[in-house]
């Protein structure tokens, strides 16, 4: 099994991360919240954001870190979806541990919902229905 996040695994432009917002769905727990919208791909990209509201650097930087490395860990448990991980406010004081049990239960339930077939994503035409 191989444990690295190559580029290749994560969502590098802001049009992927604003595909996921538009047209997906969104899980929350205590710690995480994610935004997930399936992909044509044979495999999930993650992103991880972090806004400045959250705090200063080092304290965003952190709960980065922490944040890669619980996706590092069990991002095999997706095939074919775009997900984009927030921390919650309370993050920073959750462990490593906590938030890898976490990560692993949202994306198991993003599992699931494929597997029942709820996980269709909306595709937009690039065009606003506003």
């Amino acid at each position: 099994m191989d444990h690295c996040f190559p580029k290749t695994a994560r969502l590098l432009k802001s049009e992927d991360y604003q595909r996921v917002y538009d047209t997906g769905k969104r899980k929350a727990g205590r710690f995480l919240q994610i935004f997930y919208c399936s992909n044509q791909l044979g495999h999930c990209r993650f992103g991880i954001s972090v806004s400045r509201r959250f705090g200063k650097a080092v304290r965003r930087n952190t709960v980065k870190r922490r944040i890669r490395e619980s996706v590092r860990r069990h991002r095999q448990l997706l095939a074919g979806w775009d997900v984009v991980v927030h921390p919650r406010a309370i993050a920073d004081r959750a462990k490593g541990v906590e938030i890898a049990s976490e990560l692993k239960e949202l994306l198991r339930f993003v599992e699931l919902r494929k597997e029942i077939g709820t996980g269709k994503a909306k595709h937009s035409d690039g065009s606003s229905s506003l």
